[in-house]
């Protein structure tokens, strides 16, 4: 099951189950016309399910569960959906802001997560991933006070469920890709994204299918003792 399925990092995942003949669910909350173009390009031997859901509602997310059998349960749930960025001084910042970065990064993954896990937990088996930012590594950027906090608070969060559900089979762990190229940023303005792509060694964006490919690692064959962890994913930026 994957959170956010038309991102760029959402389609390549699903690229990648679709090779390894693995059945899909992909989420997303509005953008149609990704959904209709991803189901168009499934290639995999098994079933591919495009579902909207604003994952904020928690009465969207019942809805959701509910077009499915009670004993459904996926090997593995990854969260990639995050709201628009907005770059403001952090003395400028009011707690909409905030508000607005924590709904997108936390609570649709509380809320997705919790009656997903009581099905894990049943099955004594199961594999969450979520994604977080470099933004988290180090010094944080300036202008993202929101989006670092939100990310920082669904670290804990992850940290938290890795922790408590180990003994039931459940492994959580996390990536923190760099910059890359997709809708997120090229809202921001020119002159900042240049200035991200160039702290990047090389000089190139961080590739989208390089970190779908190690997200679908953790879900599939990582060993289950790696638990806990972020991954991040960078290309060697000093973070």
């Amino acid at each position: 099951m994957v959170c956010g399925a038309t991102g760029a990092v959402g389609g390549a995942l699903l690229r990648l189950a679709a090779g390894a003949r693995w059945d899909a669910v992909g989420i997303y909350r509005s953008n149609r016309a990704g959904a209709d173009a991803a189901a168009r390009e499934w290639s995999g031997t098994g079933a591919l399910r495009m579902l909207a859901c604003d994952l904020t509602s928690a009465d969207e997310v019942d809805a959701l569960l509910l077009q499915f059998s009670e004993d459904y349960c996926p090997d593995a749930l990854v969260h990639l959906a995050a709201p628009p960025l907005e770059v403001k001084a952090l003395h400028l910042a009011r707690w909409k802001d905030y508000e607005r970065q924590m709904d997108g990064a936390l609570k649709a993954v509380v809320q997705i997560t919790q009656p997903v896990l009581r099905r894990m937990m049943r099955r004594k088996s199961g594999r969450i991933i979520a994604a977080l930012s470099a933004a988290t590594l180090g010094t944080p950027p300036r202008g993202f006070a929101s989006y670092t906090t939100a990310k920082y608070a669904l670290a804990g969060y992850m940290k938290c469920l890795a922790a408590e559900y180990a003994e039931r089979g459940i492994v959580a762990n996390t990536v923190s890709p760099g910059p890359m190229d997709t809708g997120l940023l090229r809202e921001l303005p020119a002159l900042m994204t240049d200035r991200m792509r160039e702290s990047i060694p090389g000089g190139k964006w961080i590739d989208p299918t390089s970190v779908a490919r190690a997200i679908f690692w953790l879900a599939t064959d990582a060993s289950p003792q790696i638990t806990g962890c972020n991954v991040p994913l960078t290309s060697g930026m000093v973070v």
